[in-house]
């Protein structure tokens, strides 16, 4: 069963989410594993909209592949992260939970995507997926 965010807990929760300690912000993001209720998810997502730190962000895309396919939307925070390892996490993230919603943000992703080792990972992703992806990939 999924454990959820109290009320109380999630104002303490969030003002340590922004602390300016990174491993502050990292040991509270382990609070998070297993919870896929969707104030939790909400949670993380606003998260990596504000975390500077790369390994952090993708620490957060971890834990909301948790969550399954319902996060999808909250992954594709991740595809247009300014690090290319973010994004790739993200793209990593979107295939294990896959589904229609993730093959759609992949597709929506690739077709914006300038870095072309992030843009390889996508078509790989969306190949794994079951995309025809030939047409894209470069000869």
């Amino acid at each position: 069963m999924a454990r959820a965010v109290a009320p109380g807990r999630e104002t303490r929760l969030w003002a340590q989410l922004t602390d300016p300690d990174p491993e502050v912000r990292e040991h509270v993001l382990e609070q998070f594993s297993g919870r896929r209720d969707p104030r939790s998810l909400e949670l993380l997502e606003e998260y990596l909209a504000r975390e500077p730190d790369p390994d952090l962000k993708a620490r957060a895309l971890e834990l909301l592949e948790e969550a399954g396919p319902r996060a999808a939307s909250a992954l594709a925070r991740g595809l247009s992260d300014p690090s290319p390892e973010v994004r790739e996490r993200a793209v990593e993230a979107l295939e294990t939970v896959g589904g229609a919603e993730s093959v759609a943000l992949l597709w929506a992703a690739h077709a914006r995507e300038g870095d072309p080792d992030v843009a390889e990972t996508i078509l790989d992703a969306l190949e794994i997926l079951g995309e025809d992806v030939e047409a894209f990939r470069e000869p």
